[in-house]
């Protein structure tokens, strides 16, 4: 099964949602009197592939969890990076995204900005 139960990634604040899985990681250094540690921010794209990898696709309770934790769009949106990817080294998780993104992406829905146009003419 899979290891996780609970997720948890986060992303660096200063970069727009929309361009996190554009980014490069990054590498804190936080200094106390203790000494120090390094730390890495996860962006959701690489949180949502280890999740993958580590479950063995998208049918568990820690990829659902994912959909949860990180809202409909924001998960939906990374899986689709993940699924459309080109890299040979992600063709099975490009699989999983893709299934994914169908098990968990949500309801269809359609969306209007603004107000509904009015018929004119005649109805029959």
């Amino acid at each position: 099964g899979c290891p996780f139960h609970i997720v948890h990634c986060t992303a660096p604040t200063r970069t727009p949602s929309s361009c996190w899985h554009c980014t490069s990681t990054r590498k804190l250094v936080v200094l106390s009197a203790q000494g120090a540690i390094m730390v890495e921010p996860s962006r959701p794209v690489d949180c949502l592939r280890q999740l993958l990898v580590d479950c063995g696709g998208p049918d568990s309770e820690a990829v659902q969890s994912y959909w949860a934790l990180q809202g409909p769009e924001q998960a939906t949106a990374t899986a689709l990076v993940l699924a459309t990817s080109q890299a040979i080294v992600d063709r099975q998780v490009a699989d999983w995204a893709t299934r994914a993104f169908i098990l968990h992406g949500g309801e269809h829905r359609l969306v209007y900005p603004g107000r509904q146009p009015e018929w004119k003419g005649h109805r029959q």
